[in-house]
């Protein structure tokens, strides 16, 4: 993970990282990656929620779910909000 974590930051070049979900729970994870990305990258921001946070994916569906509002159009915006019951999801959303 944390090899994957290091080729995505090279490549995509980010002001931030975050880990979250049930793998965050994992102490010399949080531990490993955070002296890597220091290493690596000092000028990138890290940030890892409270352990309490840490026991499934509710955090990263979160931030995923703002990532996307924030790329919608008002018209998609509109849509979601009056249709969230019928919302088609997809499996294959790329976040980028």
């Amino acid at each position: 993970m944390i090899s994957k974590a290091i080729r995505a930051v090279k490549k995509f070049n980010p002001k931030t990282i975050m880990i979250s979900g049930g793998v965050s729970a994992n102490k010399e994870l949080r531990c490993q990656l955070k002296q890597t990305l220091k290493k690596l990258f000092p000028a990138l921001l890290y940030r890892e929620p409270d352990a309490r946070y840490s026991i499934d994916n509710a955090v990263m569906i979160a931030a995923a779910a703002n990532f996307r509002w924030q790329k919608m159009s008002i018209k998609q915006k509109n849509y979601s909000l009056n249709n969230w019951k019928i919302f088609a999801t997809d499996a294959n959303l790329k976040l980028t």
